[in-house]
């Protein structure tokens, strides 16, 4: 019972981190160059659990506490580096980089 909380949670976990990576998405969809990024998620056939609980003065050390089989953990996080959308403003100091490039101050 306890191993099927653990892959519950690791689900749980992951929906969470996709869900504060859709709301920063949409927080920032009117922001002038903005690039959205994806959560990739990985099945594994085995999750190694661990956690950081075991102290010696004011240090964590890593305690490996087994495997948990069919646990799903984050692959990676991808951006979307697409061109976006150019507008004319009609201002003389305006400008857009079109095509790949970025521009750096």
């Amino acid at each position: 019972m306890i191993r099927g909380l653990y892959i519950a949670s690791s689900g749980l976990i992951l929906r969470q981190i996709q869900q504060e990576n859709l709301s920063n998405n949409i927080a920032n969809i009117n922001n002038p160059g903005f690039k959205n990024d994806k959560i990739c998620f990985k099945s594994f056939n085995e999750v190694l659990l661990q956690n950081y609980d075991k102290k010696v003065g004011n240090t964590n050390f890593k305690q490996i506490l087994g495997t948990m089989p069919m646990g799903i953990g984050l692959d990676e996080t991808k951006t979307d580096f697409s061109q976006g959308i150019l507008e004319e403003t009609g201002r003389n100091l305006d400008f857009a980089i079109e095509g790949d490039g970025f521009l750096q101050f």
